[in-house]
This record gives C-alpha cells, sequence and structure tokens, in this order.
C-alpha cells in the first residue's frame, strides 16, 4: 500500500519516470530494513522488494509441473457373451487418500480391441470406467472427488443393446505394469425362453393367447455410477405398461416385446429378451414394489395378466446387477385383471447357478 502511495505522490509533483523509480526503491529498501530490525529475521518473501534503482525488474512466474504418466488398461468384459461394443469409456482416476480428489478425468470413443490409454501423476490411485454412459459435460464438471461421482446417475431409458453399459474400477499404482480391469453390465437381463398355454379341462380348451406381449412392470430407471449405491431411487411402468415411459425409451423393446403369433399347446420360444437395473427390496410396499414380468394377452377377445414377481419365489432377493432370470412358462388357466398382483403359480422350480460376473436363474412356471 505504501509503494503504490508513493509512486502517485512522485506522479502528482512532475517526477520524471526514473525519479520515480529512484524515490520507489528507497522507500522499499527503508522499509525493509525497518522490518529486519523489528523482526530480527530476514523474510524471504521480501527479497522481491530489493530492486535496482535504475530499472524495475520484471516479474517472472515460475510453473511447476508434477510428472504425468501413462497407463494401458486392458477390459474383459463378463461376462464374455454380452454383445456390442465400447462407443465411449469416461475414464476417472481419483486419489486413493481420504479425500478421494480427481486426479485426471479422460474421455475416449470407439475403443479398439477394448483397450484404453490413460494418463495421470503417480501414486496409488482408483480408476473408474464407465462405458457407453451419455453422460453430460456439466454433470462431469461437477466431479472434483469419488463422492461427487456416486452422486451421479445413469437412465435406463438411455440403453442400447448394441452398446450396453458396462462399469469397472480398480486400484493400482502408478506408473506400472499394464492394468486388467473386468467391466461387467450394469443392467440384468429377464429372458422368456419358452411359452405355451395348456387349457385342458377348462370351458375355453383349445383357445389360444392373441395379442400377446410381454413386458416389465415396477422397474428402477436410475443406476449409481459407481455401483455403490443399492436403492431404486425411480421407478417407470409402476403397476401397469406405461406408453408414455416407453416412449422415453432409445430402444423401447428393451422393456417390452411383442409375440407375433398366438400362443397355443405347442411349446414356443419368443426370443424376449428384456432389460432392467437392480430392485431387491427386502419387502414390498407402495415406495418399493417388486419388479415383475408381465405376459399380457386375450382368450375369447376378453385381456389378461399373468405376471409373476422376478426372484422372489423361495425368499429371492429380488433383481441385484448384473443378473439373467430367465423363464419357461406354461399358462393352465385364464389371468388376472390386475397387472401389479402375482397370481397363484401351480408348480415352480428353481435352478440357480452362478458364474463369475453373472447369475443365471431359471424358472420353469405354470399358471
Amino acid at each position: 500500500m505504501r509503494t503504490d502511495t508513493a509512486q502517485k505522490d512522485c506522479k502528482s509533483h512532475g517526477y520524471s519516470e526514473y525519479q520515480q523509480q529512484s524515490i520507489t526503491c528507497t522507500i522499499k529498501s527503508t522499509f525493509t530494513s525497518f522490518l529486519k530490525s523489528v523482526l530480527g529475521t530476514y523474510l524471504p518473501v521480501l527479497a522481491v522488494l530489493a530492486c535496482s534503482c535504475a530499472e524495475e525488474p520484471e516479474t517472472n512466474q515460475v510453473s511447476i509441473l508434477e510428472e504425468v504418466y501413462s497407463t494401458e488398461i486392458q477390459m474383459k468384459v463378463s461376462p464374455t457373451e454380452v454383445p456390442g461394443h465400447i462407443a465411449r469409456a469416461d475414464i476417472f482416476i481419483f486419489n486413493t487418500d481420504s479425500l478421494g480428489r480427481l486426479d485426471a478425468y479422460l474421455k475416449q470413443e470407439d475403443i479398439e480391441d477394448n483397450k484404453l490409454s490413460v494418463c495421470s501423476r503417480g501414486g496409488r490411485k482408483r480408476i473408474l470406467v464407465c462405458c457407453n454412459m451419455s453422460l453430460k459435460e456439466k454433470d462431469i464438471m461437477n466431479i472434483s472427488t469419488e463422492a461427487d461421482l456416486e452422486k451421479c446417475f445413469c437412465m435406463l431409458e438411455d440403453t442400447q443393446r448394441d452398446t450396453p453399459m458396462l462399469i469397472g474400477s480398480l486400484e493400482a499404482m502408478i506408473p506400472g505394469e499394464q492394468k486388467n480391469m473386468h467391466l461387467r453390465p450394469v443392467a440384468s437381463t429377464i429372458e422368456l425362453r419358452s411359452v405355451c398355454c395348456n387349457f385342458t379341462g377348462t370351458p375355453y380348451e383349445k383357445e389360444t393367447l392373441t395379442d400377446a406381449k410381454v413386458y416389465l412392470t415396477n422397474v428402477n430407471a436410475q443406476f449409481n455410477l459407481t455401483g455403490s449405491s443399492q436403492t431404486a431411487r425411480r421407478f417407470i411402468n409402476m403397476g401397469m405398461l406405461n406408453m408414455d415411459d416407453v416412449g422415453r425409451f432409445e430402444d423401447p423393446e428393451i422393456i417390452v416385446q411383442n409375440i407375433k403369433e398366438d400362443i397355443g399347446e405347442t411349446i414356443m420360444n419368443p426370443d424376449v429378451s428384456l432389460l432392467c437395473f437392480q430392485n431387491h427390496c427386502e419387502a414390498e410396499s407402495p415406495g418399493s414394489p417388486f419388479t415383475r414380468l408381465v405376459i399380457e394377452g386375450k382368450i375369447q377377445g376378453e385381456t389378461y395378466y399373468w405376471p409373476v414377481s422376478i426372484n422372489r419365489i423361495d425368499n429371492g432377493e429380488g433383481i441385484t446387477t448384473n443378473t439373467r432370470h430367465v423363464f419357461d412358462i406354461t399358462i393352465r388357466r385364464k389371468g388376472s385383471s390386475d397387472p401389479d398382483r402375482d397370481i397363484f403359480i401351480e408348480n415352480s422350480g428353481t435352478i440357480m447357478k452362478i458364474e463369475q460376473w453373472t447369475e443365471k436363474e431359471e424358472h420353469l412356471i405354470c399358471f
């Protein structure tokens, strides 16, 4: 402040530029000597005030950069039969200390051979990769710690079969050798492998199920990017098929599919495969309903529904991330008038087989 005042006074009294500099330097030197005598210690910060009285030195800014290392990551998708390719990968590299600050963010597109080349500073890092997710730039700009990433979600409506959403993470020391990362699908698969009708002994024997369609209700439509949140946050097709919800999907057939042929006594393989996010609440309530597979069709012109809660037989835990649930269904009688209420199942058998990164659940169900 005193320096600025001295320069102002010099100008107001018509001093030359050289005289102004001389007066300024004299004041600075005097002020420095005063601080030395008072504090008894040489302050490095005051060294900038020791200037030549002939000419003011230019200020030089020196940037000290830490060394940046390039690391290669080989990504492996589990299970390997997941179709599609990686069109885009968002890579977040965090420090592993208590703060978990973001060290680097990179985006790569059209990944070849499932290999990524990432750059970051050295040290132990946590690397998280999100593939084929429609992350907006404004959302990415708000991520500065791993806790911020946990608040971000991907939407089921953005899912497409040819570019499935995948996530993977690992901790590694950088630099180092090539890192291997396992990616897992975010969505779970619900398959109707076979279906048929057997109305023997009923007034509508030999009838077929017409105008049939298969869909999911009470579907969790948001998934936490880190996979840390297990809570279903936003449901679509609540209690019934909602065409407004379906209309927001990039690929509506991941949530509802029509069966083109009538369903009769001959076992049919409709090749129906639907996708949904995790939903494994312990108990059903109005705010946390079970996800259901629903067959809808007409018998003698009247519409009926055959709903079944997914993985709730024998105290099943519902739908968890990256699972596959396979159904073989035989319809023996008319269905319900309510698509959101399970009807009595005559016979059911469940086989659970667990493989790496996937759970396969097969049901033989007779209504």
